[in-house]
């Protein structure tokens, strides 16, 4: 990320970490170590990363901990794993402070160790060389309209017969048993395979012309979120969407094609998504769960984009 951007990103957690310090009830001089640990941490995964397993390592750490505890802080709500429901309060919280912090500074220091030997990132495209390009980039490129075609259609037929008779959907037990694994093959297909491929599309474009057009970004987008809602999974299209625009993050300035403006044009885009996505599986989800109960508008984005992520309530159970 540009110093532009982590000076605007870190502004924003300052103010954060204001409030949660004067709203935190124990030792505010832990809080203030805490906070700076997981600064560092997310520092040292969006400067100059080392690799992105170590980049998405940090960034669920960082969510999982420290801003899931400043929020809760803020918003005072109560924690909604259940490993976590017995803290009705967010007191005792220093020995999970300690925890935390001792864990992630284990963390940051095999970060030091693969600078100080100096490896390589394995996180940016580094200078093409001129390769022979094999059949199946040929073949990609005389078929590339009718794949396109084909994989829209299949997505878009499979979604259908998986919503129609839940053959495999988030948290609901399926109700037409194909012969197996069909069952497995189907929620692979939809919630990993296409997505896969697209992928791999997109890599042999990289690889040969360094580039990556943004219609098939849009493409890769409107698939994910089609088999979002296909299988009833909000988490998907994060995953699914989010690995893309953290490659792109670091790297759109070595793509011949794309800019900084087109970059923040398709993360609107991708958010905006997302609340279609958000709507439809709610709305299918209260359909498959009926009678069930919604929670107010605030407590319902605070579960669903702070809770889902994994972290606190594990140490707080230990």
């Amino acid at each position: 990320m540009s110093k532009y951007s982590l000076i605007f990103l870190y502004s924003i957690l300052i103010v954060l970490y204001v409030y949660g310090m004067i709203l935190y009830s124990e030792s505010k001089f832990l809080y203030t170590i805490f906070t700076v640990i997981y600064f560092s941490l997310l520092f040292s995964a969006l400067y100059r990363p080392i690799s992105y397993s170590y980049v998405f390592l940090s960034i669920f750490l960082f969510l999982g901990m420290w801003l899931k505890l400043t929020l809760h802080l803020i918003f005072d709500y109560s924690y909604v794993e259940p490993i976590g429901s017995f803290y009705t309060s967010n007191a005792n919280m220093d020995d999970v402070l300690i925890i935390a912090t001792i864990g992630v500074f284990g963390v940051i220091s095999s970060n030091i160790i693969y600078r100080l030997i100096k490896l390589k990132s394995t996180i940016y495209i580094y200078e093409n060389y001129i390769f022979e390009k094999p059949a199946i980039y040929n073949f990609y490129e005389t078929y590339r309209l009718p794949i396109y075609i084909i994989i829209l259609i299949t997505t878009l037929t499979l979604v259908y017969l998986n919503i129609a008779y839940q053959i495999q959907l988030s948290g609901i037990v399926s109700k037409t048993i194909l012969l197996y694994p069909l069952n497995a093959i189907v929620y692979w297909i939809l919630g990993t395979g296409f997505s896969v491929l697209l992928l791999v599309l997109f890599s042999l474009d990289i690889k040969f012309k360094n580039i990556l057009k943004m219609k098939y970004l849009v493409f890769f987008a409107f698939i994910v979120a089609i088999t979002s809602v296909g299988l009833l999974s909000r988490g998907q299209y994060v995953f699914m969407l989010g690995s893309v625009i953290v490659f792109l993050l670091f790297n759109y300035k070595n793509l011949n094609n794309l800019s900084i403006s087109k970059l923040v044009i398709y993360i609107l885009f991708v958010a905006l998504l997302y609340l279609f996505v958000i709507h439809y599986v709610t709305l299918l989800r209260g359909y498959y769960f009926s009678g069930a109960s919604l929670s107010g508008a605030l407590n319902k984005v605070l579960h669903l984009a702070v809770d889902r992520w994994i972290g606190l309530e594990g140490l707080m159970a230990v």
